[in-house]
C-alpha cells in the first residue's frame, strides 16, 4: 500500500494488530504517540534503545525499576544527582568506591559512621583532624603533633609513655602530683 500523501486513520472502538514474524517501521523524520491512559510493553527477551543525542524523560510520580540480576552504568563524562530530601542505599555483601584523583563531602550538620569490627584510615603523607582551634596531624615520618588551648589525659588505668629517645617537658611552670 502507498499513500502519497497523508493517512488518518480512525477507529471508534478497540484496535488489535498481530504480527506473526518480524515487523520493521521507519519514519523518515518525526514520531509522536499519545496515550490517553495507561501503556504496557512486554519484550520475550532482549531490548535495546539507541538515541543518537539527547534523551529526557519525566515522571510525573514515583518510579520503580527491579534488576534480576545486576546493572552496570557507564558515563563517558560526568554525572549529578540531585535529591529533594532523603537518599538511602543499603548494600547485602560488599561495597568499594574507587576514586581516582580527589574526594569531597560537605555535610551540613552531622555525620556519624558505626563500625561493626576495625575501622582503618590509612593517608599516604599525612592526616589532620581538626576542629576548632585544636588538632591533630600525623605525617608520614612519624611526626605526631597535637595543638590545642587545653590538653587533657584521663585514664582508668595506668598510663605508660615509652620513648627510644630522650623526653623533653617544656612549659611555663610544671606541677607534680
Amino acid at each position: 500500500e502507498t499513500v502519497d500523501h497523508d493517512e488518518t486513520i480512525t477507529v471508534h472502538n478497540d484496535r488489535k494488530e498481530r504480527v506473526d514474524h518480524n515487523e520493521t517501521i521507519s519514519i523518515g523524520d518525526n514520531r509522536t504517540e499519545d496515550v490517553g491512559q495507561n501503556e504496557t510493553i512486554t519484550i520475550g527477551q532482549n531490548q535495546t534503545v539507541s538515541i543518537g543525542s539527547n534523551r529526557s524523560v519525566t515522571i510525573g510520580g514515583a518510579k520503580t525499576e527491579t534488576i534480576a540480576l545486576a546493572k552496570a552504568e557507564t558515563i563517558g563524562l560526568a554525572k549529578a544527582l540531585s535529591i529533594g530530601l532523603a537518599y538511602q542505599t543499603t548494600v547485602g555483601a560488599a561495597m568499594n568506591t574507587t576514586v581516582a584523583l580527589n574526594q569531597s563531602a560537605q555535610i551540613g550538620m552531622s555525620k556519624s559512621t558505626t563500625v561493626g569490627k576495625t575501622y582503618t584510615i590509612e593517608a599516604g603523607d599525612e592526616l589532620s583532624i581538626t576542629v576548632g582551634k585544636a588538632s591533630l596531624t600525623m605525617k608520614s615520618d612519624g611526626t605526631i603533633t597535637i595543638n590545642g588551648h587545653t590538653f587533657s589525659v584521663g585514664t582508668t588505668d595506668a598510663q605508660s609513655f615509652n620513648a627510644d629517645g630522650e623526653i623533653t617537658v617544656k612549659g611555663k611552670k610544671i606541677l607534680e602530683n
